[in-house]
């Protein structure tokens, strides 16, 4: 049986939770059954250093910094890879490589497209929204890792229901000994900083890149609920302002 090709395409070479989770359960695939690359539009970014200690396979930056180059090259240049490595599926992330990636597919019969939805509702019905909306649709398959999102991004914005699917975040069920010291070391440092001692209070953490889809105000709105009710509990939000 001949392995699969697949290509992970992110618009960003950004490293969050998606990056990060996307790329490990890549390097755990099935060598012999899937043939799997990862790359990105950017020219350069925090997941390449990822992609190499990880040892994933990543092809040279297929926009190269697609805001300063042509959008026709971008797109021949995609098309030549799906033709020449045979790709037979692209997992795109973000609006931008969605959209270079469909105009770049066409022709290329034994080329299908997965797309992610996640974002595709948060903010409720928007022009965004529907605009990814009617590029998803074009694709074979909408991922999306909730029933909520799901359902907002097809009641919202007329994401296909039929194309939709869940496929729910795993779970990393240990930690390597050393990483776990150092993760318990890296937090206490994070406590401190925050003139908070760790093992005395209560605390919520909650580790993301600051930008819309991850609804902060409401995340906000909940802390003061609960302060309300519960003074001594902390919250802490680490990311970086994307």
């Amino acid at each position: 049986m001949d392995s699969i090709h697949v290509l992970i395409l992110f618009t960003r070479a950004m490293l969050g939770g998606t990056e990060i989770a996307v790329s490990r359960t890549a390097a755990n695939l099935d060598p012999s059954r899937f043939n799997v690359s990862v790359t990105s539009l950017d020219a350069y970014g925090p997941l390449d250093d990822f992609l190499v200690e990880n040892n994933l396979r990543a092809y040279s930056h297929l926009g190269h910094g697609i805001r300063y180059r042509s959008l026709v090259q971008t797109v021949r240049r995609i098309r030549d890879l799906l033709v020449t490595e045979e790709i037979d599926v692209v997992y795109v992330f973000g609006l931008t490589a969605e959209i270079v990636t469909l105009m770049a597919r066409v022709g290329c019969k034994r080329t299908s497209v997965i797309v992610s939805g996640q974002r595709g509702g948060y903010a409720g019905r928007s022009l965004r929204g529907m605009l990814r909306g009617l590029v998803a649709n074009a694709c074979e398959v909408i991922a999306f890792n909730s029933q909520a999102a799901m359902q907002a991004a097809v009641a919202y914005n007329g994401f296909s229901k039929s194309k939709s699917r869940v496929i729910y975040n795993g779970v990393q069920s240990s930690i390597p000994s050393d990483d776990s010291k150092q993760n318990h070391s890296l937090v206490d440092s994070l406590l401190g900083s925050c003139g908070i001692n760790g093992h005395d209070e209560q605390i919520v953490v909650t580790i993301a890149n600051i930008h819309p889809p991850k609804d902060y105000p409401t995340l906000l709105h909940a802390a003061r609920m609960v302060i309300d009710h519960y003074p001594d509990v902390r919250f802490i939000a680490v990311g970086h302002d994307s």
